[in-house]
């Protein structure tokens, strides 16, 4: 899994960069919280999928 929190740009070029807004903080942190949960809700899926394959009723 891809860790989306490192950032390879040189420190010189990471402090030349305006802050973040807290409107747009938000914004990302909103958008990466909706992106892990639907990831979590995939694979609960599948699991259950695996599952009723595995034990039919």
């Amino acid at each position: 899994m891809r860790n989306t929190d490192e950032n390879t740009a040189p420190l010189k070029d990471l402090m030349k960069a305006p802050p973040l807004s807290a409107a747009h903080h938000a914004l990302i942190m909103r958008k990466r919280i909706e992106d892990r949960r639907m990831a979590e809700d995939l694979r609960e899926a599948s699991r259950n999928r695996t599952d009723d394959a595995i034990h039919p009723l």
